[in-house]
């Protein structure tokens, strides 16, 4: 099926929007104040000891990491998301690996 120049452009417009809501909604958890009490995240992964754990975090802590790896678009595009985005969150949480971000 061909599509038009303008479904191809109202397509786009609705993807970038998608992008951008989720792009805003990270950066305002950036911006939260030290005594806020956000709603906190589900994050899956496994210990250095090799045991699948779960662990609430506040979403302060991982937000400027899905900025800085583009999760929005990810996301958005329900693509694989890069391996250093899961690799730089198991730093930040100390564990070996993570495979998984309920946000």
């Amino acid at each position: 099926m061909d599509y038009t120049n303008e479904e191809l452009a109202h397509a786009r417009d609705i993807i970038n929007q998608k992008i951008s809501d989720e792009r805003t909604k990270l950066e305002a958890i950036t911006l939260l104040k030290p005594d806020a009490e956000p709603h906190p995240v589900c994050v899956e992964g496994e210990t250095e000891t090799g045991y699948y754990c779960q662990m609430m975090v506040d979403p302060r802590d991982i937000a400027p990491i899905l900025l800085r790896h583009n999760f929005p678009i990810y996301k958005v595009l329900g693509e694989d998301f890069p391996d250093e985005l899961w690799e730089d969150l198991g730093r930040k949480l100390g564990l070996a690996t993570v495979n998984g971000v309920d946000l």
